[in-house]
């Protein structure tokens, strides 16, 4: 049983050879083309995105006293009242 459709003779044979030459070439070039987006995708993604996602976490999973300390630093000091002296 052939794989070939139509006709069998040498100059349909090497037609759809050559078809399927350019249709192997066509897809190699769509997935070299795919393969290279995705490496570009991957680089950013490891590059910028994972360590600005591991700051922010790490940032989330601070230990209170690290919290305080950066509630002391952003927040601005509110001017201290004096209390009245009871006696």
């Amino acid at each position: 049983m052939s794989k070939l459709k139509g006709p069998k003779n040498p100059a349909a044979v090497a037609r759809q050879e050559e078809e399927l030459r350019v249709r192997m070439g066509q897809t190699s070039d769509s997935y070299r083309a795919a393969t290279e987006g995705l490496r570009g995708f991957k680089q950013e993604y490891f590059n910028l995105q994972l360590p600005k996602l591991l700051r922010v976490s790490h940032f989330l999973s601070s230990t209170d006293l690290e919290e305080r300390e950066l509630t002391l630093i952003f927040v601005p000091s509110l001017p201290s009242v004096p209390r009245p002296c009871r006696a």
